[in-house]
C-alpha cells in the first residue's frame, strides 16, 4: 500500500492566521514574533505538499479468550521538515528551529484528528483511543508494530516518535 497524500486541510493551517495565533498563545510567544512564525510556516508548506503523508495497516493480536484488531498508522510531515529545522539549528537560529518544532507538533496533533475523522468516513470504524509506541502498548504489540512500520515509506526518529496506533472497535 502506498503512502496516502497528507490531509490538505492540515497543510492549509500553515496559512491560517487563527491557527498561527493559537500556536503563538500556546507556546507563549510575544506578538512581535508573529511575522517570524508566519514566515517559517510558509517555508514548511512546500515540504508538506511534496512529502507529508500517512499509511495505515490492520494488525491482529490474540489475547487469552479474545482476538483484537488494530489499525496501525504512520503519519509523517516528511524529512524536508526535519531538514529545514536542522538547517536553522546548524546555523545557530535556535528560536526558528524551535518554532518549526512546535508548528510540526501542532500539525501532527491536527493530523491525528483528521485521520480519526477519515477512519469514520472511509472505514466505517470508530477510534476508541490512540496508543503511541513507548506508551501503554504490550511488548508483543510494540514488536509487531515496529516491524510493520519498517515497511512504511516514512521513518521515526527515536526521540520524536509520534506514531499513533488506532484501536479498532467492531
Amino acid at each position: 500500500m502506498d503512502m496516502q497524500t497528507f490531509f490538505s486541510e492540515i497543510t492549509a493551517l500553515c496559512r491560517n492566521e487563527q491557527f498561527l495565533h493559537s500556536v503563538m498563545e500556546k507556546y507563549h510567544y510575544d506578538p512581535e514574533e508573529y511575522p517570524n512564525l508566519k514566515r517559517l510556516a510558509g517555508e514548511m508548506i512546500p515540504c508538506l505538499e511534496t512529502e507529508a503523508g500517512w499509511q495505515d495497516r490492520e494488525i491482529q493480536e490474540t489475547f487469552p479468550g479474545r482476538d483484537q484488531s488494530f489499525l496501525t498508522v504512520g503519519i509523517t510531515l516528511g524529512k524536508g521538515i526535519d531538514e529545514l529545522q536542522e538547517k536553522y539549528l546548524q546555523n545557530g537560529f535556535l528560536t526558528e528551529s524551535y518554532m518549526i518544532e512546535v508548528l510540526s507538533s501542532e500539525l501532527l496533533l491536527e493530523s491525528y484528528r483528521a485521520y480519526t475523522e477519515w477512519v469514520v468516513v472511509h472505514r466505517n470504524l470508530h477510534v476508541a483511543r490512540l496508543h503511541f509506541l513507548g506508551g501503554e502498548i504490550s511488548e508483543t504489540s510494540e514488536q509487531k508494530i515496529s516491524s510493520l512500520l519498517r515497511t512504511f515509506p516514512c521513518f521515526c526518529r527515536s526521540l520524536h516518535c509520534r506514531l499513533p496506533v488506532m484501536q479498532r472497535i467492531v
